[in-house]
């Protein structure tokens, strides 16, 4: 169905509003941002910004989901693409670091949410779902790999575990400014670490 004129242009606003939020969010945090601010960097009036979100807390969400939900999108797209459970698996990891660091801003939020799940103040069961869709589909390749001999048999949930804490924790470490490496090279250390790559020492 062909959408409006109103449509189209309530969700460029909204993009517009997200955008500008995520970017103040992650420089100073949600609670010291506020919506005249928000509406200033979106450049229009804070009334404006009021007939597209009730509130500071629903922009936040906003914010969280559209970049959430793109992440996921990519990941997938990724991971379809290659040939192989340890492939899959490297796509999962590189596509992630490499859309973190190409969104700074984005990450600083995604981040502060997806690493405290069991925050009474934390994600809702949409953000929940969102985490848990990206852990089982690791999973599954996983577990696609152990079966095919790719992998060697040990916990697919375990692995799964610590190839997601271990790729996000990456993301943290360069956002800090605590890792110069690049994404080539996070990539093979963690396929040698999780023994994605099963070739011997020389």
């Amino acid at each position: 169905m062909k959408r409006t004129r109103h449509e189209v242009l309530s969700e460029f606003r909204c993009s517009e509003i997200v955008d500008a939020a995520r970017e103040l969010f992650s420089k100073r945090g949600m609670e010291s941002v506020t919506i005249d601010e928000i509406a200033s960097a979106a450049g229009m009036a804070k009334a404006t910004v009021y007939q597209y979100f009730p509130s500071k807390q629903d922009i936040y969400l906003a914010a969280l989901r559209m970049g959430a939900q793109e992440l996921l999108a990519m990941t997938e797209a990724s991971m379809e693409k290659a040939q192989g459970a340890a492939a899959k698996v490297e796509a999962f990891v590189r596509t992630r670091l490499e859309y973190l660091r190409r969104n700074h801003e984005f990450f600083a939020v995604y981040h502060s949410e997806f690493g405290n799940l069991t925050h009474p103040a934390g994600l809702n069961r949409e953000f929940r779902t969102l985490y848990r869709r990206q852990f089982d589909r690791l999973r599954s390749v996983i577990e696609e790999g152990i079966q095919s001999g790719e992998f060697p048999r040990i916990s697919s949930d375990v692995l799964a575990i610590c190839i997601y804490e271990a790729t996000r924790g990456l993301m943290l470490h360069h956002s800090l400014g605590w890792s110069q490496a690049t994404v080539d090279e996070e990539v093979a250390s963690l396929r040698r670490i999780f023994l994605l790559d099963r070739r011997e020492e020389s």
